[in-house]
């Protein structure tokens, strides 16, 4: 995941209504320094919002099981070619797909 803060992230309770999500303090980079967190979400009172935070620190490890998911798809798709059923090649190219798309989405940085 290079560009990104390393994983894994946790959450840590802000005060006020506030969660932070930080990275772990035992797999910082040589740049990051202890506390400081990759994400603020505030009114934390709501559950849905919980829920969003939950998932918001779980994006180290879900980047990186999708980026092997996509490489094994990926691999798959051209050592299979030919053998497989055509419906289950086509559900292994639209995951693989997906998979692509939501890691260039990832990797996208607002200019």
């Amino acid at each position: 995941m290079s560009g990104f803060t390393k994983g894994p992230w946790v959450i840590r309770d802000g005060g006020l209504g506030m969660l932070e999500i930080v990275p772990s303090y035992d797999r910082r980079g040589p740049h990051e320094r202890p506390g400081l967190p990759v994400a603020v979400i505030y009114n934390c009172h709501n559950r849905t919002i919980r829920e969003d935070a939950a998932l918001v620190s779980a994006a180290p490890e879900l980047f990186e099981a999708l980026e092997d998911a996509q490489q094994a798809l990926a691999h798959a798709l051209s050592v299979t070619a030919g053998i497989v059923q055509p419906s289950t090649r086509i559900a292994l190219e639209f995951a693989e797909s997906k998979a692509s798309e939501a890691i260039r989405k990832a990797k996208e940085v607002s200019k």
